[in-house]
């Protein structure tokens, strides 16, 4: 998989976005504050977020199949209810059923 140098350290810089990732599910405060911590003392908070945006992408497309129109429809409707709150999985999937 990582047949380069360059490939290597592309998913090396992935890791902490990974790590993120599992503290933010498994509401591991401690460990999600300590890797933020982590970035901004590296001086590099825009990679670790740019990963997690990467990383975030990987797990929607596999969590649905890799079905673009789908996800972009949980996308669209993510943005549109972001200003009254945060939907709640079982209305977000309501409506992409329905779709």
């Amino acid at each position: 998989m990582a047949d380069t140098p360059e490939d290597r350290a592309a998913l090396a810089r992935r890791v902490p976005a990974y790590a993120l990732l599992r503290a933010t599910v498994t509401n591991d405060q401690d460990a999600a504050v300590l890797l933020v911590h982590e970035s901004v003392k590296s001086g590099r908070p825009d990679l670790l977020m740019f990963s997690m945006a990467s990383v975030a992408a990987r797990v929607l497309l596999a969590s649905e199949g890799y079905d673009m129109a789908k996800v972009l429809r949980t996308l669209d409707y993510w943005m549109e209810t972001a200003a009254n709150g945060v939907p709640s999985a079982e209305a977000a999937r309501q409506t992409w059923d329905a779709a």
